[in-house]
């Protein structure tokens, strides 16, 4: 069973992939997590000495090998842009199950304030208007990945990981611990 997770920063998908994994006894990973170990850089790093030409290169290629060493188990958190990539949409599409996590952009702005994200920004525009204009060039990449699309605003991350408990329930995918 392998799962992706994609959607905008904020939307929880660290946060509920940890907890899916847990639930579902699979490896949890984040695509940027694992850029900034093997790289010993941050997003923030790569970005500024790189620009985000060579950011979204090494995700590519993270992507493909996560998913290749985990061919068989694993939830995978996506970096919001990921979908950017036609390469990449492909390669994801190659998974068992795309949920799309999306929240409203006022909920985005709340939790990317709270958080200690110290990812660069996309544009030059504040975050509110950031996340609009980010979010309008890539609800159509993400609606037309996702298999199951969940609304985090009002739900938990226990609760989002319940309703891809069921989803998988209802598709005969769930093989957890219960």
């Amino acid at each position: 069973m392998r799962l992706a997770l994609i959607g905008p920063r904020g939307a929880g998908k660290s946060t509920v992939a940890a907890l899916v994994g847990a639930r579902l006894d699979l490896p949890a990973m984040s695509v940027d997590d694992e850029i900034v170990k093997r790289t010993d850089r941050t997003i923030r790093e790569i970005v500024a000495e790189h620009g985000w030409p060579e950011f979204r290169r090494l995700e590519s290629e993270m992507l493909a090998d996560l998913l290749d060493t985990h061919a068989e188990r694993l939830v995978l958190d996506c970096g919001g842009g990921i979908v950017e990539n036609e390469r990449n949409r492909h390669v994801l599409r190659e998974t068992d199950l795309i949920v799309y996590l999306t929240a409203s952009v006022e909920t985005l702005s709340s939790r990317y304030h709270r958080g200690t994200d110290q990812r660069p920004a996309l544009t030059a525009f504040g975050p509110a208007e950031e996340i609009r204009r980010v979010l309008a060039e890539r609800e159509p990449l993400y609606q037309e990945l996702a298999d199951f699309v969940i609304e985090t605003d009002r739900l938990s991350p226990e609760e989002c990981a319940e309703e891809i408990a069921r989803e998988l329930d209802r598709r005969g995918q769930r093989k957890d611990r219960s």
